[in-house]
C-alpha cells in the first residue's frame, strides 16, 4: 500500500516537471527565441511610387507626410522654364516657315505676273503694228469696224499691262521692294533691266 502511494507521487512529479519544462520553453521561444532586431525593416501598407512623364528640377512639393491626397491633387512642380523656351522656339520656327511659304507664294505670283506683262507688251506691239497697217491700206481694202477691232484690240492689251504692271508694284511692296532676294537671306538678284519690265508701247 506505501509503496503504491508513492509510485503515485512521483508520477506527479514528473508530470509537474515536464509541465514546467514545457513553459519554460514556451516562454523561450515566444520572447527569445523569434525576436529579431533590424533597422533595415518595412512596414506593409498602401504606397505608391511616383514617377513624372518629363525630367525635370523639383521646384515645389505641395504635400506634408501622410497627407491624404485625391486624385487631381498637386505632388510636386517642375521647372518648366526649358520646356517652355522650347516651345517658345518651335513656335518662332513654326513662324519663320510660315513667312517663308508666303513669300514662296508670292514670288510665285510675281514671276507669273511677269510673264504676263511680257505677253501684253508683245500683244501690244502686234496689234500696233497692225493698227498702222490697216491705217495705211485706208477705207478701200479694210472696213471701219475692221479698224475699230484693231484700236479695240489694242486698248484691250495695253489695259492688261496698266493691271498687270500694277499687280507687280504692289506684289514687290508687299515683299519689302525686294521681290528678287532669296527666300534665306543673302544678296538679292539684280534685273538687268532695273525695272519690272518695260513699260507699255506709246500709240503711234
Amino acid at each position: 500500500m506505501e509503496e503504491t502511494a508513492k509510485k503515485g507521487l512521483n508520477r506527479r512529479l514528473w508530470a509537474g516537471a515536464g509541465v514546467a519544462v514545457a513553459v519554460a520553453v514556451a516562454a523561450w521561444c515566444l520572447y527569445d527565441g523569434t525576436t529579431i532586431d533590424t533597422e533595415n525593416a518595412y512596414i506593409k501598407a498602401d504606397k505608391l511610387s511616383l514617377a513624372a512623364e518629363v525630367s525635370g528640377v523639383v521646384t515645389e512639393v505641395a504635400v506634408r507626410p501622410n497627407q491624404r491626397v485625391k486624385a487631381g491633387d498637386l505632388l510636386v512642380a517642375l521647372d518648366d522654364y526649358s520646356y517652355r523656351l522650347a516651345v517658345t522656339e518651335a513656335e518662332a520656327e513654326a513662324h519663320v516657315a510660315q513667312v517663308k511659304n508666303q513669300l514662296l507664294a508670292k514670288r510665285a505670283d510675281h514671276a507669273e505676273a511677269e510673264a504676263a506683262l511680257e505677253q501684253a507688251q508683245q500683244d501690244a506691239e502686234f496689234y500696233q503694228r497692225q493698227l498702222q497697217r490697216n491705217e495705211k491700206m485706208g477705207a478701200i481694202a479694210i472696213s471701219e469696224s475692221q479698224l475699230d477691232e484693231s484700236h479695240q484690240l489694242l486698248n484691250q492689251a495695253r489695259s492688261r499691262i496698266a493691271m498687270t504692271d500694277q499687280k507687280l508694284s504692289s506684289l514687290a511692296a508687299e515683299m519689302g521692294g525686294r521681290p528678287a532676294a532669296p527666300v534665306g537671306g543673302g544678296q538679292p538678284e539684280r534685273n538687268p533691266t532695273g525695272q519690272h519690265s518695260a513699260r507699255a508701247t506709246r500709240q503711234g
